[in-house]
């Protein structure tokens, strides 16, 4: 998992996102192609913070699975005043690392969403773009209990960092906040 990789890629999309080459939904598509093939689990999905602290909620702007591929299931917003306890811990640690999201008491709002769709481990990574949180990376594994490891982690919170960089950098960055259309809109 080389982080310098990520960095020179998600420069190249950011540019060509910018230059009109890339969409906004291919730039989407691109970085969680490029999670779910390093970190190799169920999907990857990507989340936008909205609203003031207190009153927050998750969108959803991007998902891509290894059994469906980049897919149109739109999933629901995350909202801050019923699961607090995971908004908290993104804010305070920047991570939600869960090896038994089942049993997590961090997760005990999302239990019946995760046991209805399988989703058995999650490892979620905040980051923010200049000094404010902005988004959420979620890796999701389905079927078993994954342990992550250390090494996925890391590379997780790397590459976290590289993209709220790129984002920074980018012009339009204002774009990535908004949903996709619904004819393309993703969880």
């Amino acid at each position: 998992m080389q982080t310098a990789a990520a960095d020179s890629l998600l420069r190249g999309w950011r540019d060509d996102l910018l230059s009109g080459r890339l969409s906004l939904a291919g730039f989407r598509q691109a970085v969680t192609a490029h999670v779910l093939q390093q970190i190799r689990c169920s999907e990857v999905s990507i989340w936008h913070f909205t609203g003031p602290v207190g009153q927050r909620r998750l969108v959803c702007v991007a998902a891509n699975s290894q059994a469906d591929g980049w897919h149109q299931r739109p999933y629901d917003d995350l909202l801050e005043s019923q699961f607090g306890d995971y908004f908290d811990e993104l804010s305070r640690t920047r991570i939600v690392r869960s090896d038994d999201a089942w049993a997590d008491p961090r997760l005990a709002g999302f239990r019946d969403t995760l046991v209805e769709r399988d989703v058995q481990s999650l490892l979620d990574v905040s980051f923010a773009v200049n000094g404010h949180i902005y988004g959420v990376i979620c890796c999701e594994q389905a079927g078993h209990t994954r342990t992550w490891t250390a090494t996925e982690t890391q590379w997780l919170r790397s590459f976290a960092t590289a993209l709220s960089t790129q984002i920074a950098r980018a012009r339009g960055a204002d774009q990535w906040e908004k949903p996709l259309p619904v004819e393309v809109a993703v969880r």
